[in-house]
């Protein structure tokens, strides 16, 4: 459908994203998210009978991570529950389809509308979003590289088209937008903050006035954090969080990173020093209930600490790992982000991107038992999708890809210099 969608013409494009911010709108924000966004704004712990819910649930060891949720999907999965699906692959390259209920839904967005609350940001504010989503081909050269929403109220723009050549163009069209918040990559957003800088287009950005900038789904590091703010005069605050939702973290107006306490049940495995490992249960999702779900993200963690916003609950006082290299394409433009690529591939038990000098692409494979033709051309179609058709890259299977130090699979690898 995406290949198909990307060969269309710019107002078919245009209608049918419209289309689809119509519906998603209405899933953001109705009545029942509204109810919950000041239960939250108190931060209280769930009210919930844990010996009801193991009873609902079904603690059986089944969902304790990602494999085995793949393997015993349909003992999990509950119909009568069931409102849409979500898919993720995180930094392992493993698809997994995720099915949410409708109560899900309704919390995690009761959560975002919170945290934007609290840095002043409502509904009616618009959004630019650099969206790691394919909205525009690829292999478009000339602008406009982006779309608006107006039911979602959201400027849409490609992060697979920003470098030295297009950031003025980006960078005027969210002048004359006259949106004032924006949603990124930190990985992205860095990058199109350097590009500002070596452009000389400071002054431009400073003249789009932005006054709200929010990052999520990967580390943000001091110094990219310390750029963005030099160049948009803004402050850039992280939400934190997985599509499993095992955990939602956010960052409140004095810095800190407090845990929604009352969206999940999070438990932290000690590993070593203040380095903790972290898991924990769903409270809201019937339709895939998760327990004691590993996400092998690592923190640093706050023991005892009261930040003075006063809000309760657990607080982080540092998100390690998310961090992939680039990849550059022969354009010059450079993407991070690739877990788009995988989210679909359910035959596959891992993967990694690989670049090397010569801007060419190895896919590292390891292939799952049912893995077949269909998956290697689904796997394909993908990286045509998000890179375009002058990419150079070969498909490897292997059974095998090499960790870290920290025994971590790195996603994106680049020899590029």
């Amino acid at each position: 459908m995406t290949s198909l969608y990307l060969k269309l013409p710019y107002v078919i494009q245009f209608i049918i994203v419209n289309v689809i911010g119509f519906f998603n709108d209405r899933m953001k924000w109705n009545k029942r998210v509204v109810e919950l966004i000041p239960f939250y704004e108190k931060q209280d712990f769930f009210p919930i009978d844990k010996v009801t819910r193991k009873k609902i649930i079904n603690d059986n060891g089944m969902t304790r991570n990602k494999s085995l949720c793949v393997e015993n999907f349909d003992s999990i999965f509950n119909d009568k529950y069931f409102t849409k699906d979500l898919f993720t692959s995180g930094t392992s390259g493993q698809a997994l389809r995720y099915p949410v209920s409708q109560e899900y839904l309704d919390n995690l967005w009761a959560v975002y509308w919170k945290f934007r609350k609290i840095h002043n940001v409502d509904h009616n504010d618009w959004f630019v979003y650099f969206v790691g989503k394919s909205i525009i081909s690829v292999d478009k050269n000339n602008p406009p590289y982006w779309i608006s929403s107006y039911f979602s109220k959201q400027l849409l723009m490609s992060q697979y088209h920003i470098s030295s050549e297009t950031v003025f163009d980006y960078l005027n069209k969210i002048k004359e937008s006259k949106v004032k918040c924006i949603h990124a990559y930190p990985s992205t957003l860095y990058l199109f903050s350097q590009l500002i800088v070596e452009n000389n287009l400071i002054e431009l950005a400073s003249a789009c006035k932005i006054k709200f900038i929010s990052v999520s789904s990967e580390k943000l590091s001091s110094h990219q954090k310390e750029l963005m703010e030099f160049v948009f005069s803004c402050r850039v605050v992280q939400l934190y969080g997985t599509t499993e939702g095992i955990i939602n973290a956010f960052e409140c107006e004095h810095g800190s990173l407090h845990i929604d306490e009352a969206f999940s049940d999070v438990y932290f495995t000690h590993v070593e020093d203040n380095k903790y490992k972290l898991s924990g249960s769903s409270y809201h999702n019937l339709a895939f209930p998760l327990v004691n779900y590993e996400i092998n993200d690592e923190v640093l963690f706050f023991d005892n600490y009261e930040c003075s916003c006063n809000r309760k609950g657990r607080v982080i006082k540092e998100v390690l790992g998310r961090e992939d290299d680039y990849i550059i394409l022969d354009n010059g433009v450079k993407i991070g982000r690739l877990d788009h690529i995988w989210k679909d591939t359910f035959n596959i038990l891992e993967g990694q991107v690989v670049q090397y000098e010569d801007l060419s692409l190895e896919f590292k494979v390891i292939k799952k038992l049912g893995y077949s033709k269909k998956d290697e051309e689904k796997l394909n179609s993908n990286i045509i999708d998000k890179l375009g058709s002058r990419v150079i890259f070969k498909i490897e299977y292997v059974d095998i890809i090499p960790r870290t130090a920290s025994g971590k699979l790195k996603a994106v690898m680049s020899y590029v210099k």
